[in-house]
């Protein structure tokens, strides 16, 4: 293998099990912050700092790109709202497992969007993902509150997919964006999601604690400023094939995660659960040549 790309593999290796451990940080800041505030702080910081550089590329956007930067941005935004809102209900662990579903629900979303078929292996694969779901949350089924978190989760999950299309259909409508102006773009507009809703619907709190500054700076800086320009490098370098079995790692590392820090209990039908799930993304993710 090529050492540019097994170097760039590495890099996608570790930046998902930096996200991986993200999960566990926004759910200790939910003990203090509400869900909006943490999207707000988590995406407005970087932007002091990116706005400053790439404010002059934003004037000069013409009307088709602005339009499709704006409608990337607000399916990411979105996805983030929904995911942070839905893991007040649910551990890290369901959370990420939950957020990994994107990968399933992306070839439906470019089906609906191109009318292009789709194929018996990612349908296979959406089987054994939702089978994979279904006995990860088999516990807690009974529960009004997993249920709601389960579906603010799978909403994200949905959402991102969304985003990762039009991200796509923004670069073949003009492959000459820059992608750090476009990730900038991105993070700005979610922070301003994020400060709508909390001017809307959350009481700003009167004081934070060491800690919690603390972790919003952590998730600011790495887990969103530092992670989306090493994603956006390394994409460009790691095939396809390889960035859609990476990205499936990350759940894996969220349970790993909440397993040995936060002695979170898992039983059979969890780790069966997972293993399915697993299975079902990796059915998908996997390109098969023609």
């Amino acid at each position: 293998m090529n050492k540019k790309i097994l170097f760039a593999d590495l890099v996608l290796l570790l930046l998902n099990i930096l996200w991986g451990y993200c999960f566990l940080v926004i759910k200790d800041l939910l003990v203090e912050l509400k869900p909006f505030q943490i999207i707000t702080l988590r995406f407005l910081i970087p932007s002091l700092f990116l706005v400053p550089i790439y404010f002059g590329s934003f004037l000069k956007l013409n009307q088709s790109d602005l339009k499709n930067f704006l409608l990337t941005s607000i399916a990411l935004g979105l996805g983030f709202s929904f995911q942070t809102l839905g893991m007040q209900f649910s551990s890290p662990s369901k959370a990420g497992v939950f957020t990994g579903m994107l990968v399933v629900f992306v070839p439906f979303v470019y089906y609906f969007v191109s009318k292009k078929k789709i194929s018996n292996r990612i349908l296979i694969g959406t089987i054994f993902s939702f089978l994979g779901l279904g006995l990860f949350s088999l516990n807690d089924i009974k529960s009004y509150f997993f249920q709601l978190g389960d579906f603010l989760l799978i909403s994200c999950a949905i959402i991102y997919a969304v985003h990762i299309v039009l991200n796509d259909f923004s670069f073949q409508k003009n492959p000459n964006i820059n992608e750090n102006s476009f990730a900038s773009f991105q993070i700005l507009t979610s922070g301003f999601i994020g400060l709508v809703f909390t001017l809307s619907f959350e009481k700003i709190p009167s004081s934070i604690s060491l800690k919690s500054i603390y972790l919003i700076l952590f998730l600011a800086f790495f887990g969103s400023f530092i992670a989306y320009f090493i994603q956006t490098w390394a994409q460009k370098i790691s095939p396809p094939s390889h960035v859609g079995i990476l990205l499936c790692t990350e759940s894996i590392f969220v349970c790993i995660f909440s397993y040995f820090l936060l002695d979170e209990v898992f039983g059979l039908e969890k780790i069966l659960g997972t293993l399915i799930l697993t299975f079902g993304i990796l059915l998908i993710s996997i390109p098969v040549k023609n």
